[in-house]
């Protein structure tokens, strides 16, 4: 209720709390001082319980935005109110801060954001992965189809039917070749091994004659050119050779020549006709090879060959030419002609038989293969060096210094198939040719050259030469004895000196060879020069140990060059035979064989291999144990049987003072032996051995 004596105009109307949530007038914020003497009046307007937003604006003043109470009809008209200052007039109340704006729920979750956001993120993921997996499992299916097509592609060409078929179209194309490819070039390896063995034996049945003239690279490659006028340059820089070396590699070089001249080079379309009608041939089969396929022009070979069946080679001939002719005066510049006859008489029947088999290897590959053409690589002296063709011998060697070849010691071999329309052959390599060149160094001055160390050394030499010993004519018979006891004794001890220091020297030598092979460019001068002078320090300490040796009447039957020789006979026979056996029990096999059988792995386990190869119970055999995956049958063959003849010749011949002898009597006169050599010299050590 409202008092009836208050005036109307102080009467306000307060509005209820609604239940929207929005703040009471109670929490509002207190408003300044100055503004509790204005107070403003809410509209009279009731609201119903539903949510309005507060206006933001500031409240106007009341005179100005308030509307007035309607006084009643009746009601006295009371006199107007004072209108305020000018200054105050203008003055509007400030407004209490207002809360802060409330959103609807949807413009509340557009900004807060998608709370689905990462779940979307993953769902893709998800689905890039089903999309791999489904391409994978496409590649799978292509995967299988491809391995199901080629194992019926690999059984069709395993059928009968297929095979038949392949041999019918041979023989309608005549390409029916007797052998593989793989043969033909182990049948030229052997070739190749025998020229290697009838010079090697050359050179170690020279080599320890006394040469005429010292053997130099530049003296090796005059011989090998004869009257060519080809550059000396592959001979420099010039150095020295051991005899045995200078005899061996420049007979390979001459009959490999002879054989490439004579049978297997490109110049020779048979060996039967003669050089023009060869020339003729040879032009012919060339332009053939470029115009036509290989079909073509390997039928057009095997047909013109067959027109000239009925010349005739003499292989006899050839070897006696090479013998007397070439042989016989490259070996005679540097030993004694009349030591050389035997010698070279002696492998007569060898060089034959060489002869043959080369031209039995050419007519295989020239009447038979229709598919590849094969030919033989020799690189005449002074040509130039290139190591895509030609490999250099031994197993670090040094770059040729003058990038020439000074010979060929090995034949190399090349097959090719022709594609016709005009192109070039395309050639394949099977064996690169071997090599010989001069190799970078630089010799130091020897001793006995110019300059005052080496005047030096030989007035020393000459001093101790003419020095001599005093001779006793006169003497009582026992103190002659004894004197002659106390001499020998001495000169033994001096003999065994030597002995040790020429074998201290070789050890050095090995080392330094070994130590050339490894060391850089700018240390390789040093290291020749090491080499050369132990060399020298060996040849003066076996030229002392001979002076020796005369002067004690001590004259062995064989010089240690001999027994080495033999010895190395020994090997090369073990080895020779081994390599036929392993190579006719390949010829065994049947021609269909397959994939190469390897052996290492599979012998690994078998208990009677192991006992015949490891009787002693070795706990790691290297040998059927191989880190490699195996070795071929033929290769395990031949090392196995090299590793048996080896073991038992060394235990019945080699280990035992005596192979006659029981093995009690062998161990006696062994322990005696050693130590007579322990405690005796070596004069007295050879009289109980002998």
């Amino acid at each position: 209720m409202t008092n009836d004596n208050m005036p109307a105009s102080t009467t306000t109307l307060t509005r209820q709390p609604g239940v929207t949530g929005a703040r009471p007038d109670k929490d509002q914020p207190a408003l300044p001082p100055d503004a509790a003497q204005a107070p403003t009046q809410r509209s009279s307007t009731p609201k119903s319980g539903t949510r309005t937003q507060r206006p933001t604006q500031k409240t106007p003043s009341k005179s100005a935005t308030m509307d007035q109470p309607m006084p009643p009809v009746n009601a006295p008209r009371q006199s107007a109110q004072p209108s305020a200052p000018p200054g105050l007039s203008d003055f509007q109340t400030p407004s209490a801060p207002t809360a802060p704006a409330r959103l609807s729920p949807l413009e509340d979750r557009e900004t807060i954001g998608k709370p689905n956001a990462l779940i979307e993120e993953l769902q893709g993921k998800i689905a890039g992965l089903e999309t791999t997996v489904q391409q994978q499992k496409a590649a799978i299916i292509k995967c299988h189809e491809d391995l199901y097509y080629y194992q019926e592609k690999s059984k069709h060409l395993e059928s009968d039917v297929y095979r038949q078929e392949v041999v019918s179209i041979r023989r309608h194309l005549q390409v029916d070749e007797p052998c593989e490819p793989w043969e033909i070039t182990k049948m030229f390896s052997d070739i190749v091994r025998r020229v290697e063995d009838i010079s090697r034996d050359m050179g170690e049945a020279l080599g320890s004659l006394t040469p005429i003239a010292q053997p130099t690279t530049l003296s090796l490659l005059k011989q090998l050119l004869g009257d060519s006028k080809e550059s000396l340059a592959a001979a420099s820089p010039t150095a020295d050779l051991d005899l045995e070396d200078f005899i061996d590699f420049g007979c390979r070089a001459l009959i490999n020549r002879a054989l490439y001249t004579s049978i297997l080079g490109p110049s020779v379309f048979h060996p039967g006709l003669k050089p023009e009608e060869n020339e003729r041939f040879c032009d012919m089969y060339y332009h053939i090879r470029k115009q036509e396929p290989q079909v073509v022009a390997g039928q057009w070979r095997i047909s013109t060959l067959k027109l000239h069946a009925n010349r005739t080679y003499s292989s006899k001939d050839e070897a006696l030419h090479l013998c007397e002719h070439i042989l016989l005066p490259f070996c005679g510049s540097v030993v004694e002609f009349a030591s050389c006859i035997e010698p070279i008489r002696s492998i007569l029947s060898r060089v034959e038989d060489l002869f043959e088999l080369a031209l039995k290897w050419n007519r295989l590959v020239k009447n038979s293969f229709i598919m590849l053409d094969f030919h033989p690589q020799y690189q005449p002296p002074g040509s130039l060096y290139d190591n895509k063709y030609t490999a250099l011998e031994g197993r670090k060697p040094k770059p040729p210094a003058s990038k020439s070849i000074l010979l060929t010691s090995k034949l190399g071999l090349w097959s090719s198939n022709a594609v016709g329309g005009r192109n070039d052959p395309e050639y394949s390599i099977q064996i690169k040719a071997t090599i010989q060149a001069v190799r970078l160094s630089r010799k130091d001055n020897d001793a006995s050259s110019g300059g005052p160390s080496g005047k030096k050394k030989a007035a020393k030499a000459h001093t101790q030469h003419a020095r001599g010993e005093a001779i006793l004519l006169v003497m009582d018979p026992n103190d002659r004895d004894k004197y002659w006891e106390n001499r020998v004794e001495k000169l033994d001890r001096q003999l065994s000196g030597l002995d040790q220091e020429r074998e201290a020297y070789k050890k050095r030598l090995k080392d330094l060879e070994v130590r050339q092979a490894q060391a850089p460019p700018r240390e390789q001068p040093q290291v020749q020069r090491a080499i050369e002078e132990t060399q020298r320090a060996i040849r003066r300490s076996m030229d002392a140990s001979a002076l020796l040796r005369t002067h004690l009447q001590i004259s062995d039957d064989k010089e240690p060059g001999e027994i080495t020789a033999t010895f190395r006979a020994i090997n090369r026979a073990i080895d020779d035979l081994c390599r036929d056996i392993s190579e006719d029990m390949a010829k065994l096999r049947p021609a269909s064989k397959g994939s190469p059988v390897k052996t290492s792995l599979n012998v690994h386990d078998m208990a009677t291999v192991r006992q015949i190869l490891y009787p002693q119970g070795f706990t790691n055999p290297s040998l059927i144990g191989s880190s490699s995956g195996g070795r071929p049958i033929d290769e395990f063959v031949e090392f196995a049987l090299q590793f048996l003849i080896n073991r038992d010749i060394d235990y019945h011949i080699f280990q035992p003072f005596h192979p006659l002898l029981k093995p009690e009597v062998n161990k006696y006169v062994t322990e005696l032996y050693e130590g007579v050599r322990r405690r005796g010299s070596q004069r007295k050590v050879a009289c109980v051995y002998i």
